[in-house]
């Protein structure tokens, strides 16, 4: 009987929760896009978006498809410097948004629950 890699069920949760990140960053600047202001998108937002679509893009697929098909590139410093740069792009990204929202500088209402929902799935992800 096959049992199923316990890191792979970590990936693939990674992958999910990126995912989720990225449809909340993404409705947050949607409502700023929509809301006809004359105020830019805050940086913090787009970073936070960016992260998530890091981690879905690149960091997830090598983790998980390098070690089992091309062994020779899957040098474990590499692995923990991909996995260190997510890490830290996760918690900027988190920690921005927590602040913008901690100054109330987000002023489009429909942008503000995304918000927190970016700040609780950054925490999971990180």
């Amino acid at each position: 009987m096959k049992y199923i890699n316990p890191v792979l069920i970590l990936r693939v949760l990674q992958g999910v929760l990126a995912f989720i990140a990225m449809a909340l960053g993404a409705t947050s600047v949607n409502a700023f896009n929509t809301a006809k202001l004359d105020i830019p998108v805050p940086a913090a937002l787009a970073f936070f978006t960016f992260t998530a679509v890091f981690t879905m893009l690149l960091t997830v697929p090598y983790t998980l498809i390098t070690p089992r098909y091309f062994p020779q590139l899957a040098h474990p410093m590499a692995m923990l410097s991909a996995e260190a740069t997510t890490s830290i792009l996760w918690l900027g990204g988190f920690a921005a948004v927590a602040d913008l929202l901690r100054k109330n500088e987000i002023v489009v209402d429909a942008g503000r629950p995304a918000a927190r929902g970016c700040v609780a799935v950054g925490v999971f992800e990180l």
